[in-house]
């Protein structure tokens, strides 16, 4: 009996590691060509010619944008998948500028029709999809386009007087609540509320190292806020907002906290409350090496390991996943089985 329990318990256990395991990713067309992917996988992006952009969706090829000059481009969606806006750089391969605003093209999942929203990098759908958010390195300005109506209804100046490259994260909490972060004049980073209706600004949250880096992400309803710091001995944490739709001053809450270097960016999906980052378990304190991707369960506050020795340098979303790269591969995330 003790050796069938043992064996029960082995099993289960690699059942366990092998639902949480990053995996090589295969794609119907090749990963080269391939932009985005539904999570029902009835409908695909991709770009095989470097003029044209082409949609796929029940067996038919629409060409959706054509260009006269070679162009690049990102895809941005949200988990809920009702719109997607495609970041366009006509210049990609003969201007290089750090202040190039690119062109922002929406469209609903699946429709034939794209229209020019704007120009600037960084979109971000919010609000089930009926509000766009994206930065104008040019202007320094991040711009608020509202779907249903097609117009532009705001936009938020962007102080940033140091840091050239620096991107602002944007949260829409609601219409009226909207929480972006920004970087004084000692380059620290600060996340802030802004109320578009009365034009107020409040402090949320301020990063003490000059060094971190402040992530925003919306897990079921609740904002996470990242600050990260690359270099090893530094500290850095995780902090959840506790009133948001109340009335300020702010206040948050820590829920996290490790010396080891943390690369890039939180990435969550908004039905659930896992937070996905990248974390150094390096014992040398001038390398980043290895670096493995991490889930932090908001529910049990606690986080889990889920690639090993990998060396992960990039996690997001795309068609409902969790994707990695580990240098040139494409891994992700199998969750069959796992909570």
């Amino acid at each position: 009996m003790g050796l069938v329990v043992k064996i029960i318990l082995i099993l289960n256990l690699n059942t366990l590691l092998f639902a949480q395991s990053l995996i090589p990713f295969t794609a119907k067309v090749p990963t080269a060509a391939l932009v985005y992917f539904t999570k029902d996988a009835e409908i695909s992006y991709y770009k095989k010619r470097s003029h044209t952009f082409d949609m796929v969706a029940k067996n038919k090829t629409t060409q959706l944008l054509k260009l006269d000059e070679e162009f690049h481009l990102w895809p941005h969606a949200s988990y809920l998948e009702k719109r997607i806006v495609f970041e366009v750089d006509p210049t990609y391969y003969s201007h290089l500028n750090i202040k190039k605003d690119n062109d922002l093209y929406l469209s609903q999942i699946g429709s034939n029709e794209i229209e020019l929203i704007g120009r600037g990098i960084q979109p971000k759908l919010h609000l089930a999809d009926t509000w766009i958010s994206f930065y104008s390195p040019s202007r320094k300005r991040i711009f608020f386009y509202h779907a249903p109506s097609k117009e532009l209804k705001f936009n938020i100046e962007v102080n940033n007087p140091i840091n050239p490259y620096f991107i602002p994260q944007v949260e829409m909490i609601n219409p009226q609540t909207i929480v972006y972060t920004d970087v004084n004049q000692k380059s620290q980073t600060a996340a802030l509320v802004f109320n578009p209706i009365s034009e107020s600004f409040e402090p949320l949250y301020q990063t003490t190292q000059a060094d971190s880096f402040l992530s925003l992400c919306n897990a079921q309803s609740q904002l996470v806020i990242a600050d990260f710091s690359q270099k090893q001995g530094n500290l850095s944490a995780l902090h959840i907002a506790l009133n948001l739709k109340d009335s300020p001053p702010y206040q948050t809450k820590q829920i996290y906290q490790n010396d080891s270097a943390h690369i890039g960016s939180i990435t969550c999906k908004e039905t659930d409350n896992l937070i996905y980052f990248i974390k150094s378990f390096s014992s040398n304190p001038s390398s980043l090496l290895p670096s493995d991707l991490v889930r932090f369960n908001l529910s049990e506050m606690k986080y889990e390991k889920i690639s090993h020795n990998s060396n992960i340098n990039q996690v997001y979303l795309m068609g409902g996943e969790v994707f990695a790269s580990q240098k040139s591969k494409i891994l992700i995330l199998n969750e069959e089985g796992s909570q």
